[in-house]
């Protein structure tokens, strides 16, 4: 083709296309122009900082959501009116990020910050309100195609730092608490040129960038905020620096107007008082969005002396002092507060100068000091939006910080009747239909769910081939087996509440879908609807995600479903080697790609379809090079396991794969127990919505002999197992011996085999297990691990790597379910063993007065259809017809009829 020739079919195909290219550069025009002159970028850091609190499992989740929320305090400051209850909701947001070392307490940091975002999309017309959600959406998009090249399957390699770097990183942050910013870039600078690989490495520069800002020297700040901007594309650190860098894009617009000001003070006369007040505040405002606070702490002292007494000078030295307790100094701040409060009782600063005593003794750890103020704010100020905030504050400090249950739930109590309107009261009354949906049936349903398929996948295998899947399911066969299996698991109690759901209905539409239903709980009998679709996290999980949901006319926030589900994630994420690479929903169904076990998947396979009509294809890698890849991915996030697509069939194998499964399923069955307490155990529920019970201290003694009787029940009661038609389980015995040296001694006799049913004797490996182990509990979380000394199998050393390697797998699970039961002290003795400690008392009780004490890991007759077990011993037919005949097969002692010779 000549040039002219070209010309004209770039025409024709401009022309046949110029409607989708018109349609396409007005969405690209309206994403620039929203973006650089309509958005409230105030709003929409305060969302990305609640988003990111919503999905925080612990404190350190929230890392460099403290800078963003300094400089949203530092706005809100400066205005000559501020809004005492939006300040006092964001300090107190920030704190919990400083100082707090409770997870929980993001339960209430969260509550706070919605707060705020209440409060500003209030003050926005309907229209931009509807265009923020478009933007939002069209961000979301953009952010996603960026992200897309890296892809799943491309971690990002991390490097653990030694301790005493970590104590350099401690003290680097000690230098900036104190105002030391030069030396505190130095510290943070030596430990990311020694880790620059470190998972948090990002989160470090962007605090020296903060650093940089407070000295003024606003582009060398910028640059290390457009650097991470690059590097950490789709990751938190990027969303932070684009919040950093666009509050410092600023400041030269305020340096400039700071100019002008410092200008124009000469050619103001001496006998005009105001204005030259009023030019001096307004110095020290843009000094305190400079970060500037020496310069701004003189033009507020300044603004005071032109006219004491005026109101501007009250709000100065209510800004002088507020910026003096930025710097760290408490006792001086705390003194200027009091002073202004006793001195102007009927001002409006009187409140806020009271409550940022709230907030000084809150920073300090003077908890109960901060307890009293607020309540006697809360007396004093009855009727006003500060009361209701201080009264929930007073109950947050007293659960996170003081560990007083009983007061807190005193003092919710006394929120809700007094302010039952409150934004606060709707995140801590259960006693609604809306309450206990939230906070109590979504949470704990979903929990037990999870860590019942959980446990019964554990014993599907940790080991062996890697398949390629892709899940389908249409929305008539969904309905039907999803209604099928309501109908035979409801009505049932969850806790002390009955429950049941009937006449559920699931609409498939393009990306989402819409569900409806009649939920009952206890004496409420309620109509619900809710919108949301399946998001693929880069992880390779799948999140649930609520978009809209309804309860009897009753629009509930979404983000406190998917608080709820959020730990399901988790969960997944950490403990399943299986791992999605795609979703579509589409109008009647939706289908899912991915990679994982070969074993669970064809679990999965087997019984996904009766109780949710989903059907599973499984194939083959056949390219060498991905499945090289692939092999080493699951190697390395599952280091305990022999994923090979050659699985060994060796002693040392057999019982690798047998220990996995077995040490799993028992974790998994433990957290499921904790189905029936009444503590709130998961961090990933948001809400303050708890049925309170008390702590019980516990002391129990076990002999040997009563715990190895109880052991050879369970052992006879439930093996021999043959597992998907070709893995042999047979535990003949298990003994264990209490020692004086404070460890613990065990002798186990297995039968391991990959075999076929009917089994084939020759092909069972019979294998004498014996080793020492002790208990050490956790630091954290007080829950305790087995740590294993020694280990040998028919006498040869096995590897205790790969032993404990599965024990910190299974403890980990443990601490991020964050189990109610708390162990202070064991001591072992010949014979016998003292568990001291403390727990939810109904959980206490569950686990330690049965008089069998395994009893709480048998296997269900119905768990044995879903985990495809046999159990070779008479068992009473307990699931009749519950999935099909093959369901309720029960087979003989493996020793007469069921061998094949």
């Amino acid at each position: 083709m000549n040039h002219k020739e070209n010309l004209n079919f770039f025409l024709n195909l401009l022309f046949k296309f110029h409607k989708v290219i018109i349609v396409l550069l007005f969405f690209i025009g309206f994403f620039f122009f929203y973006n650089m002159f309509l958005i409230d970028d105030t709003l929409e850091s305060l969302k990305f900082s609640f988003d990111q609190s919503t999905l925080a499992y612990d404190i350190g989740d929230l890392e460099g959501i403290d800078l963003i929320l300094s400089q949203l305090i530092n706005d809100e400051m400066v205005p000559e009116k501020i809004s005492g209850v939006t300040v006092a909701n964001l300090e107190y947001a920030r704190n919990v990020i400083q100082t707090g070392t409770n997870y929980r307490a993001i339960d209430s940091l969260t509550v706070s910050l919605g707060t705020v975002i209440k409060e500003k999309e209030s003050q926005r017309s309907a229209v931009l309100r509807t265009l923020d959600w478009v933007n939002r959406r069209l961000r979301d998009g953009v952010s996603y195609l960026i992200n897309l090249p890296r892809g799943i399957l491309k971690p990002r390699k991390t490097v653990k730092p030694a301790k005493e770097d970590l104590d350099l990183l401690d003290r680097a942050k000690a230098l900036e608490k104190n105002g030391e910013f030069r030396n505190a870039i130095k510290g943070y600078n030596e430990f990311i040129n020694k880790y620059p690989s470190y998972e948090k490495t990002g989160l470090m520069r962007l605090r020296v960038a903060s650093l940089y800002s407070r000295l003024g020297q606003y582009n060398i700040a910028m640059g290390i905020c457009r650097d991470v901007i690059k590097e950490r594309i789709g990751d938190k650190e990027s969303y932070l620096s684009q919040a950093l860098l666009l509050k410092l894009q600023k400041m030269g617009g305020l340096i400039r107007k700071e100019h002008t000001l410092l200008a124009s003070l000469s050619e103001i006369g001496k006998d005009e008082v105001k204005k030259r007040q009023e030019v001096l505040y307004q110095l020290g405002a843009i000094n305190v969005q400079l970060m500037n606070m020496d310069e701004a702490k003189k033009f507020f002292k300044r603004a005071v002396i032109v006219d004491p007494k005026s109101n501007l000078a009250l709000k100065s030295r209510f800004n002088a002092a507020w910026v003096i307790k930025e710097e760290g100094k408490a006792k001086e701040s705390l003194l200027e507060f009091s002073k202004i409060a006793e001195d102007y009782p009927e001002s409006l600063l009187a409140v806020d100068s009271r409550y940022q005593l709230v907030d000084i003794y809150h920073r300090e750890g003077r908890y109960k000091e901060s307890v009293e103020m607020c309540l006697r704010l809360a007396e004093e100020y009855k009727g006003d939006p500060i009361a209701a905030l201080c009264m929930f504050q007073a109950g947050a400090s007293c659960m996170y910080d003081l560990n007083d249950e009983e007061k807190a739930k005193e003092i919710f109590s006394q929120l809700t009747k007094e302010y039952p309107d409150s934004i606060y009261t709707k995140f801590i009354a259960p006693n609604n239909p809306v309450g206990i949906f939230v906070t109590y049936l979504v949470p704990r349903a979903t929990r037990v769910v999870m860590w019942r398929a959980g446990g019964l996948l554990a014993l599907s295998g940790y080991s062996g081939e890697l398949v390629k899947f892709e899940i389908r399911s249409d929305e008539q066969s969904f309905n039907r087996s999803f209604n099928e299996w309501l109908r035979k698991e409801l009505p049932d109690t969850l806790g002390n509440i009955y429950v049941d759901i009937k006449g559920a209905t699931i609409e498939f539409l393009k990306n989402k879908a819409r569900g409806t239903g009649s939920i009952t709980m206890g004496k409420f009998n309620v109509k619900g609807e809710a919108e949301g679709h399946l998001q693929l996290e880069k992880n390779g999980t799948i999140n649930a995600v609520i978009t809209r949901a309804i309860l009897e006319n009753i629009p509930i926030p979404p983000m406190l479903i998917n608080n709820a589900l959020t730990g399901i994630t988790f969960i997944i994420r950490q403990n399943f080697p299986v791992i999605v690479t795609k979703i579509d929903m589409e109008k009647d169904g939706f289908s899912i790609e991915g990679y994982g076990s070969k074993r669970m998947l064809k679990r999965l396979q087997a019984v996904s379809f009766k109780p949710l009509g989903i059907r599973i294809d499984i194939r083959d890698i056949r390219d060498p090079d991905e499945s090289k890849k692939l092999y080493a991915l699951v190697e390395e996030k599952f280091p305990e396991s022999e994923f090979s697509p050659t699985p060994k069939d060796d002693t040392e194998s057999l019982f690798l794969d047998f220990f996995t499964r077995m040490y799993f399923y028992l974790s998994f069955k433990l957290l499921e127990t904790i189905k029936d307490t009444k503590l709130d155990y998961e961090r990933s529920v948001k809400t303050l919505g708890m049925l309170f019970v008390k702590k019980e201290k516990f002391k129990v003694t076990y002999k040997e002999s009563d715990i190895n009787a109880s052991m050879d029940r369970l052992i006879n009661n439930e093996f021999p197992w043959i597992v998907n038609e070709e893995f042999f389980f047979d535990v003949k015995r298990l003994k264990f011996h209490f020692t004086n040296e404070g460890e613990i001694t065990f002798e186990a006799n297995l039968g391991l085999g990959r075999t076929l049913f009917p089994v084939r004797l020759e092909e069972i490996r019979y294998i004498d297990a014996r080793g020492t182990f002790f208990l050490d509990i956790d630091r954290t979380s007080r829950i305790p691990k087995l740590v294993f000394k020694s280990f040998y199998l028919n006498g040869k050393p096995f590897s205790l790597a790969k032993v404990n390697l599965v024990a910190t797998r299974c403890l980990k699970l443990l601490k991020n379910s964050n189990m109610p039961f708390w162990l202070s002290e064991v001591e072992i003795s010949e014979g016998s063993i003292i568990l001291k400690g403390e727990g939810a008392g109904d959980f206490v009780e569950k686990l330690f007065s049965d008089p069998y004490l395994f009893v709480i890991f048998q296997v269900r007759s119905w768990d044995l259809w879903a985990a495809g077990i046999r159990r070779l011993k008479d068992q009473p037919n307990r699931l009749g017809n519950y999935f099909g005949d093959s369901a309720g097969t029960q087979l003989s002692s493996y020793g007469t009829g069921q061998i094949r010779k």
